[in-house]
């Protein structure tokens, strides 16, 4: 009889909570390892060694962690290290992870141990882009005193989640304007129908705009930008570390950024879980 894989999941937000669901449904046996404030029939409450050792697999969330050390486990009573994992994990397992320290890999690897940053793939970054976006339209919703429809939004970057945020945005009615730095991206900026401006000339044109919505993960929205701001404007940051704004600056100017990371798991838990839960079966399959 052929041995039904299981898979021990440790740590995660709602998205893990929604992933065995899936995974079950693809014929796997799974294990959620740190849920300990939540009900959960999956959820092991024995030691992380005992879980590991009835497991093929382990998927960390995304990210994997938020301080280096510790494994990112919210709904954890007690702090999961990563060292604790390595200190138990063997080269019989495989480890998924979203946005692993490069430190962990390396570890990892050194052991042995196959390793899988599942946020590198294209089909997760993909899928992923559609409820980033929806969330993205929430929050603005929320934080502007008018209508979606014709409000004046600047979108800096035009990669998935810009151009998954802009569709949206623009479906709703908003004036969208696309910043970018080179000609390539303007070009399909403009093809899409939106308005461009250039990075360069973004301090220039960034009073004129209700909400501005950060994609791009390196300082692009730097003082200069931030001066030339209406004050009741909001940032909308969802790029990862290093983030995109000037945080420090925004504070002592009194401009309103809004971090809003890992949306996908905060507003569209279940289909975030499965997209994530689809990324690693196909992984599996390749």
């Amino acid at each position: 009889m052929k041995h039904k894989k299981t898979l021990l999941i440790i740590g995660g937000d709602k998205r893990q909570v929604y992933m065995p669901e899936y995974l079950i449904s693809k014929g796997f046996d799974v294990i959620l390892f740190g849920f300990d404030n939540q009900v959960n029939e999956y959820a092991f409450h024995g030691t992380l060694e005992t879980a590991l050792s009835r497991a093929d697999g382990v998927i960390l969330p995304l990210p994997g962690s938020r301080d280096g050390t510790n494994i990112n486990a919210p709904f954890s009573q007690n702090s999961i290290t990563f060292a604790d994992l390595l200190a138990c994990v063997d080269n019989t397992k495989t480890v998924f992870g979203g946005m692993l320290p490069k430190e962990w890999v390396s570890a990892l690897k050194t052991k042995g141990v196959v390793c899988h940053d599942y946020f590198a793939s294209e089909e997760l970054a993909l899928l992923n882009a559609v409820p980033t976006a929806e969330g993205v339209v929430g929050t603005i919703i929320f934080n502007l005193p008018i209508t979606v429809k014709d409000a004046k939004v600047a979108i800096t970057g035009f990669g998935r989640c810009g151009a998954a945020t802009a569709k949206a945005l623009g479906a709703l009615g908003a004036e969208i304007t696309i910043v970018v730095r080179g000609s390539v991206a303007v070009a399909k900026a403009q093809i899409e129908g939106y308005h461009t401006c250039y990075l360069k000339d973004f301090a220039a044109a960034a009073g004129s705009f209700d909400a501005i919505v950060n994609t791009v993960p390196s300082l692009i929205i730097d003082r200069s930008i931030l001066e030339s701001m209406n004050p009741e404007t909001p940032v909308i940051e969802i790029a990862s570390a290093p983030f995109g704004v000037d945080f420090e600056a925004a504070q002592e100017l009194k401009i309103k950024v809004i971090k809003e990371g890992s949306i996908p798991g905060r507003t569209a838990p279940k289909t975030a879980g499965k997209i994530i839960s689809e990324t690693i079966c196909h992984i599996l399959e390749e």
